[in-house]
C-alpha cells in the first residue's frame, strides 16, 4: 500500500505519521531519503521483518516511480510524506502509474487547534483565538509560540502580546509579487516589511529565494513572448521540458506565473530581477532590499 500525506514538518497536533509509527517496532520502520534505494535495501524490504507483519516506509517526496515499484508489497505499508502544498501536483503526476491513497493533513482542525492549544497552555478559548490571531494562522508559529507560553501556568490574552511577536500576514511569495506590484488583496507594504525584518538572522536565504523567484518569471515570461508557452499548452510544455526549475515546478503555480503576464511588462521584471540579484547576500543586503519596497510601494 502506498500513502501520500501531505503534512507540515511542525505537526505535532494531529500527526499521521507519528500515529502510524506508533504501531511499529523500530526495527520494522525504514526512513528512506532521495529517489533511489540501494539493492541491499531491496533485498531486505522484499520478506517480511522478525517483529512485524510488514516494513513501514517511509520516503520523502523525491523518492521515484521505478523505487517505489520494488518495495510495493502487499505486506509493506509505504509512505511518502510532502510537506508543502508546492510539491504536492509533481508527487502525484509521478505516481500516476501506480495505485496510491491521498491525505490531506496540511492543517489541523479548528477544533483541534483550541484543544492542543487549551490543553498545553491551560488557557480560555478566548486567549486561545488571541494566539491563533497573533500568529495569523501559521501552524509553524503556533506550535512556536505554544512551546514559548508553556512555561507558564496559565496563559491569558495580555500575556500574547507581551510574549509573542506579531506575525505577518505576508508570506515570502507576496514579498515577490508585492516586487511586481501584483500583490494579494490586502497585502500592504507594512506587512512586507514586517515579514522582511523577521528573516533578519536568514537574511542569505531570503535574497536567494527572491533572486530564484524572479529569474523563474524571467524564464516563464521569455518562453511566452517567443510563443513557446501559454496558457493553453503549459502541462505539455512542463511535462516535455528539460529546464529544471520548470519540472520542479507545480502546475498550479506555473499557471498563475502565466496569468501575470498580461499584468507585468518584461522590461519591469527584468529591472526588478536585475536590483535583486545586485544585493549582497548580507545582512546589509536586507536594508537593499527594504529601501526597494519602500520606492515601489511610495
Amino acid at each position: 500500500m502506498i500513502l501520500v500525506l501531505l503534512e507540515q514538518e511542525c505537526n505535532c497536533i494531529n500527526s499521521v505519521i507519528e500515529c502510524v509509527i506508533e504501531k511499529y517496532d523500530e526495527s520494522s520502520i525504514v526512513r528512506i531519503s532521495g529517489s533511489r534505494i540501494d539493492s541491499e535495501t531491496i533485498s531486505t524490504l522484499s520478506r517480511k521483518p522478525l517483529l512485524s507483519s510488514g516494513w513501514l516506509i517511509l520516503c520523502d517526496h523525491k523518492i521515484s516511480t521505478f523505487a517505489l515499484k520494488t518495495v510495493n508489497k502487499p505486506f509493506n505499508s509505504v509512505i511518502i510524506k510532502v510537506t508543502s502544498r508546492s510539491k504536492l501536483q509533481d508527487v502525484l503526476s509521478n505516481l500516476s502509474s501506480l495505485e496510491y491513497n491521498y491525505i490531506d493533513n496540511y492543517y489541523p482542525s479548528e477544533d483541534e487547534l483550541y484543544t492542543w492549544i487549551g490543553s498545553r497552555l491551560n488557557c480560555s478559548k478566548a486567549t486561545t483565538t488571541a494566539l491563533l490571531s497573533r500568529c495569523n494562522n501559521r501552524l509553524p508559529k503556533i506550535v512556536q509560540a505554544v512551546d514559548m507560553l508553556s512555561c507558564f501556568d496559565k496563559v491569558t490574552p495580555k500575556m500574547i502580546t507581551q510574549y509573542i511577536e506579531k506575525t505577518s500576514a505576508a508570506s515570502v511569495e507576496d514579498i515577490v509579487l508585492y516586487l511586481l506590484k501584483v500583490q494579494r488583496k490586502g497585502i500592504a507594504k507594512a506587512e512586507v516589511m514586517q515579514t522582511v525584518s523577521q528573516f533578519r538572522y536568514a537574511y542569505k536565504w531570503l535574497l536567494e529565494t527572491i533572486e530564484g523567484e524572479l529569474l523563474l518569471f524571467q524564464y516563464i515570461f521569455s518562453a511566452i513572448a517567443v510563443g513557446e508557452l501559454s496558457l493553453q499548452n503549459y502541462k505539455e510544455y512542463k511535462l516535455n521540458s528539460e529546464e529544471k526549475r520548470i519540472i520542479a515546478l507545480s502546475e498550479f503555480k506555473m499557471r498563475r506565473i502565466i496569468e501575470f503576464y498580461e499584468s507585468v511588462s518584461c522590461e519591469y521584471l527584468f529591472y526588478v530581477s536585475s536590483y535583486v540579484q545586485s544585493i549582497p547576500k548580507k545582512q546589509f543586503g536586507l536594508y537593499k532590499l527594504m529601501q526597494l519596497i519602500k520606492i515601489i510601494g511610495g
